[in-house]
């Protein structure tokens, strides 16, 4: 079994640290973090949490601070619009042949297809698709298709699907890359 604390990093039943599939893209060079700052990551999680009750029915749609209200409203939105029925929700998924992790945000089926999807609180990256491709990998099927739905503030949404079969080779190399670091002690961890 994979946990993940509060630092956000990964152990399995040993307590050995397990890559993320985030941090190994970033380690790697895909993800440019000047974009990023303490606000938007907290709202980026809170907007994940609200989701995640609502896909659970387990949501008051009337407590919901007024920052966070446009987003979920826009969730909801995709979701009635495209009939997407989750199945996982925020999952800890691992990849035991290649020894990573990551939280998936969502799978489930929309108009009959498999589909597993990223939920975005701002625009989604061109990286999103190599970490779907990750999370997919740990799933087992290939089959399933990968998307990023934006959530925007004026409470609409954008779905991006990703369709090129090179992002899995993509992940690949950046968890050769952050592995050879890391076998040879260059960059810290």
């Amino acid at each position: 079994m994979i946990t993940l604390d509060s630092n956000h990093v990964y152990h399995d039943e040993s307590g050995a640290e397990v890559p993320g599939v985030t941090s190994i893209l970033r380690a790697a060079g895909l993800i440019d973090s000047r974009f990023f700052n303490e606000y938007s990551c907290n709202r980026g999680s809170l907007v994940h949490q609200a989701c995640a009750m609502y896909d659970r029915d387990d949501l008051d749609i009337n407590a919901l601070d007024l920052v966070l209200a446009p987003y979920v409203s826009g969730w909801i939105k995709f979701r009635k619009e495209s009939g997407f029925i989750p199945t996982l929700i925020e999952s800890i998924v691992f990849n035991g042949q290649y020894f990573y992790a990551g939280t998936l945000d969502r799978t489930g089926t929309m108009n009959g297809q498999a589909w597993i999807l990223d939920i975005k609180s701002g625009a989604a990256q061109p990286w999103t698709a190599a970490q779907l491709a990750a999370y997919s990998a740990c799933l087992g099927s290939n089959g399933r298709k990968r998307g990023a739905v934006e959530l925007r503030d004026d409470g609409t949404y954008k779905l991006t699907e990703y369709k090129d079969r090179n992002d899995w080779q993509i992940f690949l190399s950046c968890l050769a890359i952050v592995n050879w670091n890391r076998n040879n002690k260059i960059g810290g961890r």
